[in-house]
């Protein structure tokens, strides 16, 4: 019912885009506008702009693929299909015109935009935008490892990370809400390490109930000194709240592939010293559920999943550093050497990952405590 709309947005968002650079340009007027209106519009190829551009068409070709393929037989099918390979294509483009752009090799990071704003440095370096472009695949892998070390190195501070690097002159009021961007963008460079210290980093203080500010929620925004910002601050929140999702997705690991959970995918991220954890995400056939706990010196590792009937994903096992036989429900499917017995897997990544899986089991390696 909506997808009108979407196409009508997306024909909007073309407009914006400069046929010599093949980015999307905007103005110092209010249309350049973003969570931090307080730092007035952001002109030219602003790449968080770019970014969050090239996000909306890769959903948008997702979203005609799936009404295509769902409506067979539908006149409307071949406008979905060509529709989706027209955003394809100009996603493929923009991400290529990003990195050719707006990524600084030296530095090895994203830059806030191709040209000043007055006396902001378009070279600065954004926290919104170098997270983005991990999390919306638009930077090469290669790039994960040297993008995150800057942030850490270069934005964060006692009490969270400035937004920007200080050449920006712009605001240095810190944003839960740009920092969950970040949280995300290092699970998904597998950096589990870094991601749960900047949870701890930035929200920890938040559920200190003798705080100045605790209210028993997450809080919008507040200053480098670790001070409440002003009384339009909320300390309520609902961007604020970042990690929810992310310790579902990663820590925990599960995660849907395609709609509604029709597949899915549990792949926990045991990061720091967490020894274990478990939840039930909630699905239309019913709630996926996942359980891991880890041994002291990472000697043993046991997951429990169940899934909806109807649904099938892959469950990843992580090996800790070490080669050991799995065992699925108490038998062995993945002996040392590597070939799977009666199941379909492959080790990658440090992990192994099984796929096909309905149902209910228990994967295990190592010393298995059976209280758990």
């Amino acid at each position: 019912a909506q997808y009108q709309i979407i196409k009508n947005q997306l024909a909007y968002n073309r407009s914006l885009v400069d046929p010599n650079l093949g980015l999307l340009i905007t103005g110092a007027g209010g249309e350049g506008r973003d969570w931090d209106f307080y730092d007035g519009g952001k002109p030219g190829a602003v790449t968080a702009y770019n970014a969050i551009y090239y996000k909306a068409l890769t959903d948008a070709a997702y979203l005609a693929r799936e009404l295509a393929e769902r409506k067979p037989g539908d006149p409307a099918v071949a406008t979905c299909q060509a529709d989706a390979e027209t955003w394809s294509a100009q996603a493929a483009a923009l991400k290529e015109r990003i990195n050719a752009t707006l990524f600084d090799p030296a530095r090895g990071v994203y830059k806030l935009a191709d040209r000043d704003n007055q006396n902001h440095s378009g070279n600065a370096v954004p926290q919104d935008a170098n997270s983005e472009a991990i999390t919306f695949g638009i930077a090469p892998e290669n790039t994960h490892e040297g993008i995150l070390s800057y942030l850490r190195n270069n934005l964060w501070g006692e009490f969270g990370p400035q937004p920007f690097s200080p050449d920006a002159n712009y605001s240095t009021v810190i944003s839960p809400f740009v920092t969950g961007k970040e949280v995300d963008a290092r699970f998904m460079a597998g950096d589990a390490d870094g991601a749960l210290d900047l949870i701890h980093l930035m929200w920890d203080q938040m559920t200190v109930e003798s705080g100045p500010y605790y209210t028993g929620t997450v809080w919008e925004k507040l200053n480098q000194d670790g001070t409440d910002v002003d009384a339009n601050a909320s300390l309520a929140h609902g961007w604020a709240s970042g990690p929810v999702s992310s310790l579902s997705g990663y820590l925990l690991g599960a995660r849907p592939l395609s709609a509604g959970y029709k597949t899915w995918i549990i792949e926990p991220q045991p990061g720091g010293n967490v020894k274990w954890a478990q939840g039930r995400i909630p699905t239309p056939s019913g709630a996926l559920v996942s359980r891991w706990r880890r041994g002291d010196g990472n000697s043993s590792f046991t997951l429990t999943m169940a899934a909806p009937e109807g649904t099938s994903g892959t469950v990843v096992v992580p090996l800790l550093g070490r080669s050991q036989p799995i065992a699925m429900d108490g038998r062995v499917v993945w002996p040392k050497d590597g070939r799977a017995s009666g199941v379909t897997a492959v080790e990658r990544d440090g992990a192994v990952h099984f796929s096909g899986i309905t149902g209910s089991h228990t994967f295990a390696w190592g010393h298995v405590d059976h209280r758990d």
